[in-house]
């Protein structure tokens, strides 16, 4: 085999393989939504009381209350970002399962392809609120 066609040959090899690497999406964090309901004063105050025990006990993290619908989330809700590798990550979860009383909430990872991300390898804790996908 000539040099040429094997420096042809090994081109076309790396350019297949990134393309093929390129479709498998990394995850690096995952968010963490719990929904109340705005008509219920009790269903309100637990979620801030959740909120603001994230807040204060993983300081480090984004958290945010949205008090309206926003994007494909109908009810409103607070949202944690947790980094994959954050040293508190199952203790997080395991927080959330424990003490969510009848809120739910969804954790979904974060890898670009948002669909997926909040239905295919979405994880609901407690009843699945139908979200709003036509944002997507």
């Amino acid at each position: 085999m000539s040099t040429r066609l094997f420096a042809i040959l090994m081109v076309a090899i790396i350019l297949v393989s990134s393309s093929l690497c390129q479709k498998e999406r990394v995850n690096r964090a995952y968010d963490l939504h719990v929904y109340y309901f705005p008509n219920s004063n009790a269903s309100k105050a637990h979620a801030e009381k959740l909120f603001n025990h994230a807040r204060t006990t993983w300081s480090d993290l984004f958290a945010k209350i949205y008090p309206n619908p926003i994007g494909p989330h109908p009810l409103p809700m607070f949202e944690v970002d947790i980094p994959q590798a954050h040293p508190k990550f199952s203790d997080i979860l395991s927080w959330i399962m424990i003490n969510r009383g009848n809120s739910s909430a969804l954790l979904h990872p974060n890898t670009g392809d948002e669909l997926k991300d909040h239905t295919h390898s979405a994880t609901w804790i407690g009843q699945p609120v139908p979200l709003n996908f036509e944002r997507f």
